[in-house]
């Protein structure tokens, strides 16, 4: 999307239900995600519970690949996988 931080955030509430439709291109999809930096303060890295919080909802819920959540964690991909796929089998106990 072209345009600045207001025009995204006016355009912000007709993009949540878009999320999972495949016609349109990801980066469309995600336009209005919230950007690594503000998912992942220097609080919400120094514990380690709310860091892999983050990283689940980075990727789950805000359809951050792997290697961009690991890229701002210090993370290897692998690793971050590791912890999407523990707190996700954790959470559905």
């Amino acid at each position: 999307m072209l345009g600045d931080e207001s025009f995204v955030e006016r355009l912000q509430p007709g993009l949540q239900d878009k999320h999972g439709l495949k016609e349109i291109p990801r980066r469309q999809r995600f336009a209005a995600r919230p950007k690594l930096s503000k998912l992942f303060s220097t609080a919400t890295l120094s514990d380690k519970g709310r860091r892999n919080l983050a990283v689940q909802r980075a990727h789950l819920d805000h359809g951050y690949s792997l290697s961009e959540i690991g890229t701002v964690v210090g993370l290897h991909y692998s690793t971050i996988s590791r912890i999407v796929n523990r707190d996700d089998a954790q959470n559905k106990i």
